[in-house]
């Protein structure tokens, strides 16, 4: 008996020292991707000031945006690093400092994905709607 409570009381410590040390268990890949497309972006600048629907295109791990839905379909492009529910997206980079000037955190919804905009810092912008085109 006490050969075994030694073991689970060596078993609870490792376990309790790679919890405090951020080591992740048995985690595996729990990354999601944007799924490559078309899509009809829409994005509400403070949650109630709606820009124009436009084009947007997931190519690899850079989404193309053409703002104005007229012109070339690569105008703007945000790059994007996969999170557990979605993405992050940033202009040109993942670079962290270029993530905290300006970054979209997007989420998977049944319909594509929403995100929150937010800018310099974490300061909330307004809302961003991708919806897949078939």
């Amino acid at each position: 008996m006490a050969k075994y409570q030694v073991r689970k009381w060596v078993a609870g410590a490792l376990v309790g020292a790679a919890a405090m040390s951020g080591i992740a268990v048995g985690g595996g890949s729990a990354e999601a991707k944007i799924e490559q497309g078309r899509y009809r972006m829409h994005t509400l600048a403070y949650g109630v000031i709606p820009s124009p629907e436009s084009n947007a295109r997931m190519v690899g791990s850079t989404l193309f945006w053409d703002y104005w839905g007229v012109g070339p379909w690569n105008l703007y492009s945000y790059k994007i690093k996969p999170t557990r529910s979605g993405g992050t997206a940033s202009y040109f980079t993942t670079d962290p400092a270029s993530q905290w000037f300006s970054r979209i955190e997007l989420k998977k919804t049944r319909y594509g994905y929403r995100g929150v905009v937010y800018n310099y810092g974490g300061i909330p912008a307004g809302d961003m709607i991708l919806r897949k085109v078939r």
